[in-house]
C-alpha cells in the first residue's frame, strides 16, 4: 500500500475501515478471516503458490513472505496447500503440503480375497489365510454401544427438561464423546485389518461390495454372527483403497457376480446352499460340496470363491459374467485402485 492509500484505509474515506484500525491490519490472519481469531490460516495453492528464492515465497492474501529455513531445493515443487500457523510465542510457522506421484509396485504376489462373514471369519484368501477381526476389540466397542444407548434412554425419558438445559447438554456431550472413542477405535481396527491383507501382497483382487451387498451380508450374517454384523463394510473397504494408493499397492475390485458358485479352474456351475458342509479328510467340516469333474475331491466353499476373484481379477475377460452376459465388456466387471 502507499502513504496515501494507508491513510485513506486508517481514516475509512472509503468505508472499508469503520472501526478506524491501524492499515497493517490488513494483512492480519484476523482481516482475512472477518476478524474471527484463527491461530491457522490454510490456503489451497491454486496454482498462485510460487517460490520466488531461497528465503522468499509467495502466497496468496500475504503477498512475498521471507522464511527463515532455506527453501531453494523446494523450488519447482508441486504445493497443494500452505498453512500459516501463528505459535505461542507469537512466531509464526510456515507449513506446506506438497503432492508427490507414489511409483506402483510390481504384481507380485498377489491375491485374491473373499469376504467371509461366517463362523467369527472377516476374510479368506485365495492362498487360505483366514483374517478375523479382534475380539477384543468389538467387546470394547459393544460396551461403549450400550453406554451409548442407556445415554439416549435417560435423556429421552427426561422429557420434563428444556431441549437447552444444562443436563440435556452434558448427556449430549457425553453420548458425542463415546461415539468418537468408539470410531476410533473400530477406525484403528480397520487399519490393521488392512495391514494384514496388503503389508506381504503387491496386489490384492476384492469383491466391490456396493451398498446393497453389504446391507444383504449384514443382514444375513447377523443372527449368527453379531460382532461381524456391526462391521462398517464400507468403511473397512476405505481403508483399503486408501493403504493401497499410499503404499503404491495395486487393489483390484471384482463384481462379486457367481464368486462361490463356479468351480475354479472348470466350467461347471452349480448354486449350493449356504450351509451346505462336508467333512475334510482330516475329520473338519467345512462349508464345501464334492467336486462335480467326479474326481471325489473337495471343494471349500471360502477358498473357491477367493481363487475366482483373484483369476477374474487378473483376467477379467475369463470372468463367467462375459459367459452369462456376452455384451458387457470385460472394463465394467473391475475397477482398479
Amino acid at each position: 500500500m502507499t502513504i496515501d492509500e494507508k491513510l485513506a484505509y486508517k481514516n475509512n474515506e472509503h468505508s472499508n475501515n469503520r472501526q478506524n484500525r491501524s492499515w497493517y491490519r490488513k494483512g492480519s490472519l484476523n482481516f482475512l478471516r472477518n476478524r474471527a481469531s484463527f491461530k491457522t490460516v490454510s490456503l489451497p495453492s491454486n496454482g498462485q503458490i510460487e517460490i520466488k528464492s531461497a528465503h522468499h515465497i509467495k502466497i496468496q492474501g500475504f503477498g512475498i513472505v521471507q522464511v527463515v529455513e532455506n527453501i531453494k531445493n523446494l523450488k519447482g515443487s508441486k504445493i497443494v496447500i500452505s498453512k500459516v500457523k501463528r505459535k505461542n510465542n507469537d512466531q509464526f510457522e510456515l507449513q506446506l503440503v506438497f503432492t508427490q506421484e507414489i511409483k506402483r509396485l510390481p504384481q507380485q504376489p498377489a491375491i485374491g480375497v473373499d469376504w467371509n462373514m461366517h463362523n467369527d471369519e472377516l476374510f479368506r484368501t485365495s492362498v487360505n489365510q483366514v483374517i478375523k477381526p479382534n475380539v477384543i476389540v468389538f467387546n470394547q466397542a459393544d460396551r461403549l454401544e450400550d453406554a451409548i444407548n442407556q445415554l439416549k434412554s435417560l435423556r429421552d425419558k427426561t422429557t420434563w427438561l428444556n431441549g437447552n438445559s444444562k443436563r440435556i447438554s452434558t448427556m449430549n456431550n457425553q453420548i458425542r464423546f463415546l461415539n468418537i472413542k468408539r470410531n476410533n477405535i473400530l477406525d484403528e481396527e480397520y487399519k490393521q485389518l488392512a495391514h494384514q491383507l496388503l503389508d506381504n501382497n503387491n496386489v490384492v483382487v476384492l469383491e466391490n461390495l456396493d451398498s446393497k451387498d453389504m446391507w444383504s451380508v449384514k443382514r444375513t450374517n447377523k443372527a449368527a454372527n453379531r460382532k461381524l454384523a456391526k462391521v462398517k463394510l464400507y468403511a473397512l473397504q476405505s481403508f483399503i483403497t486408501s493403504l493401497a494408493n499410499k503404499t503404491g499397492k495395486t487393489l483390484v475390485k471384482v463384481d462379486a457376480y457367481k464368486t462361490s458358485q463356479v468351480e475354479y479352474g472348470t466350467e461347471f456351475e452349480q448354486k449350493h446352499k449356504l450351509d451346505e458342509k462336508i467333512e475334510l479328510s482330516n475329520g473338519e467340516i467345512v462349508r464345501g460340496w464334492k467336486s462335480l469333474t467326479g474326481d471325489n475331491s473337495i471343494v471349500i466353499r471360502d477358498l473357491n470363491a477367493a481363487k475366482n476373484i483373484l483369476a477374474w481379477g487378473v483376467n477379467p475377460e475369463k470372468h463367467i459374467k462375459l459367459k452369462d452376459y456376452p455384451n458387457l465388456k470385460p472394463s465394467s466387471l473391475v475397477s482398479v485402485n
